[in-house]
């Protein structure tokens, strides 16, 4: 027997219906009906199923004051969220590792920095769980570029996970960008310029701060030759971790990928 009457799937507007921010789903919302009809197929016709659906232009404060609206109910909640979208594997890689990092850790302040469809999604989420002294722990994820061996810009992932009773744990990374060119030769060279976000910095070649970082310690001195993220691995002390890397991706080389260790 159910713990609970009822399931609740929030998510993405993808289309843009309606004119507010939060509204109840309908069929044409295919984030509701492909998780509403695998719900109903296991857990069968006694369970009420609603869907609402998000705008990311949703505020801070109609998200809190919807999580409440649905933290009182005795339901279950399934966010629909795709994460890293039209990007090959390695890079949608460094954008999950950012996503998972700032999920865990309940940082609201940065979700907008997010590679996601529906960052209002993962706000509510976040908010959801803090209401009900709670965190969310991922526990899978999904990269098809990757798991295939294919390098390719058809490509979505996914992040599994629950909520559990702990409190969020300290963030544990921290994601640069230093790229080659100017800014405006990457835009609209990939899907809703989605190879320009999903990071805590980023830098393009004409910014003065693109120098001075790297001048700033040891491991920048380098003059990169290849699109550079820099993820930074933080200790329980939040101290820098030596397993810190870098991945190097090469655009003009149809975005081929190398890796390599900080020196």
């Amino acid at each position: 027997m159910n713990a609970f009457k009822k399931v609740i799937i929030i998510s993405p507007n993808h289309f843009s219906q309606g004119r507010k921010n939060i509204l109840p789903t309908n069929e044409k919302e295919h984030g509701f009906t492909i998780h509403r009809d695998f719900v109903r197929n296991a857990l069968g016709n006694e369970i009420t199923i609603e869907g609402w659906m998000l705008r990311n232009t949703a505020s801070p404060q109609e998200l809190e004051i919807f999580a409440k609206k649905i933290s009182d109910q005795n339901a279950l909640v399934i966010f629909s969220i795709d994460f890293s979208h039209y990007l090959p594997g390695p890079i949608s890689l460094v954008h999950d590792l950012l996503a998972r990092d700032i999920i865990e850790s309940a940082s609201l302040s940065d979700i907008s920095k997010l590679e996601v469809d529906s960052t209002a999604s993962v706000e509510l989420m976040v908010r959801l769980a803090a209401l009900k002294n709670e965190t969310i722990k991922i526990l899978r994820n999904t990269n098809p570029s990757l798991e295939s061996g294919i390098e390719t810009f058809e490509n979505t992932t996914h992040l599994f996970g629950c909520s559990l009773k702990k409190n969020p744990t300290p963030r544990k990374i921290k994601t640069t960008f230093y790229l080659t060119k100017e800014k405006s030769w990457y835009l609209g060279k990939t899907e809703e310029d989605r190879y320009l976000f999903g990071y805590d910095e980023i830098f393009f070649n004409e910014n003065p701060a693109f120098t001075d970082n790297r001048k700033s310690d040891n491991r920048k001195k380098n003059i990169f030759q290849k699109d550079t993220v820099q993820i930074e691995i933080f200790n329980e002390n939040s101290n820098i971790n030596e397993n810190s890397i870098t991945l190097e991706f090469d655009y003009l080389k149809n975005l081929t990928f190398f890796t390599s260790p900080i020196k």
